[in-house]
């Protein structure tokens, strides 16, 4: 559908407004020219060379529409595509990969907590989850100076300004002038984001685990003062699971809440409680009873699969259906894997994928699985 055009502005500015601000008198070649002398300043003349050579002065905006949500508002995206950002950010990235990301509680999928529900059968858990609101928007920049400062430290001041050629004072300057560098011009206006970091900076998710696992390993010590026995994290979400009755599962979610808001500050949390007894993390539902805990594979997402009218091969068709099926074995208990390999069926037969492929691809998975034990 197309919009009249005084209805895509309205959302364009609200989605704007939301998380820039108008940033008068500023001059974009100014700014870019103070990186270029900085970089000349700690003797980085190719990286100087580069952002004198970007072509935009700003980031790339442009907007999506939220089609899940009332009025389908907009949301703004990010890029630093051709930008001088997207040279000093490639330059920070490939240094920050220097430091280690000590962290008890990040994980890359859910396997890590089939795995240790796998270890704890019969155990009578409770669990909720928690959300940081908006991460990317929200990560303080001095915290974020800070926590460098500090990794830097850790790694040894000599040893890393020998492995990359810059002092640990110039690569605050340079991470510090990157991350405050945030303009985006829109309907002949320059805008900067009022808080946090660039979402379409390639370097975001690196100071986010870096930030995060500082606050994590803070928390981890508190934690273990009450009824946690494991809390995961995935970006920004964790999932908190505790060993305690119906009863104090409030209290103590409370108490696990107020010690999260006093470790992650400034940041802003916002929680989950478990519906029917069941709670959703990441693609796993997971449902507690008095006598043991079930998982099941069951992605939030309700996007559909590929369809299987699409121009792609019949490989990769197969290995779609293979994909889904292996997804209901591997990530849903023995109570649930009937049910949860029927939903997957059910799913690929919605988008037109013939029974008869579903059913000589679990057949194949069934043989190479009695052959391999």
């Amino acid at each position: 559908a197309v919009l009249p055009r005084g209805l895509y502005f309205e959302k364009a500015h609200q989605a704007i407004s939301s998380v820039f601000r108008v940033c008068e008198g500023i001059n974009l070649a100014k700014i870019r020219s103070r990186a270029k002398n900085l970089c000349s300043e700690l003797d980085l003349p190719v990286l100087a060379r580069e952002i004198g050579k970007s072509d935009k002065l700003s980031l790339n905006l442009f907007f999506t529409t939220k089609t899940h949500k009332e009025g389908a508002p907009f949301r703004t995206i990010v890029s630093e595509r051709n930008s001088w950002q997207y040279e000093l950010g490639r330059f920070l990235q490939d240094k920050l990969k220097l430091f280690p990301v000590e962290d008890p509680f990040r994980i890359f999928n859910s396997g890590e907590v089939v795995n240790f529900l796998k270890q704890h059968p019969g155990a009578r858990f409770r669990a909720f989850s928690i959300d940081i609101k908006d991460l990317y928007y929200s990560l303080p920049h001095e915290g974020l100076l800070a926590c460098i400062d500090e990794c830097i430290d850790s790694f040894g001041a000599v040893p890393f300004q020998n492995t990359t050629g810059i002092s640990s004072k110039g690569f605050l300057e340079l991470l510090s002038l990157y991350i405050t560098s945030t303009f985006v011009e829109w309907n002949g206006k320059t805008y900067i984001q009022k808080e946090g970091v660039s979402i379409g900076s390639s370097i975001a998710p690196f100071l986010s685990d870096l930030l995060l696992a500082k606050f994590d390993r803070a928390l981890n010590v508190k934690l273990g003062e009450l009824s946690v026995v494991k809390t995961f994290r995935y970006v920004d979400d964790y999932l908190l699971i505790l060993r305690c009755d119906l009863e104090t599962f409030h209290s103590k979610v409370m108490q696990v809440l107020q010690i999260f808001r006093e470790c992650l500050y400034p940041l802003v949390v916002t929680h989950e409680m478990p519906e029917r007894n069941s709670i959703r993390f990441l693609d796993l539902k997971i449902s507690f009873s008095e006598n043991h805990t079930c998982w099941c594979y069951e992605p939030r997402s309700q996007k559909p699969v590929l369809p299987f009218s699409s121009a792609h091969s019949k490989l990769v068709k197969r290995g779609i259906v293979q994909s889904c099926f292996h997804n209901a074995l591997e990530r849903s208990c023995h109570h649930v894997l009937e049910a949860s390999l029927l939903a997957q069926s059910e799913r690929l037969e919605r988008e037109g994928y013939p029974r008869t492929l579903l059913i000589s691809v679990a057949e194949a998975m069934h043989r190479k699985r009695k052959r391999l034990g």
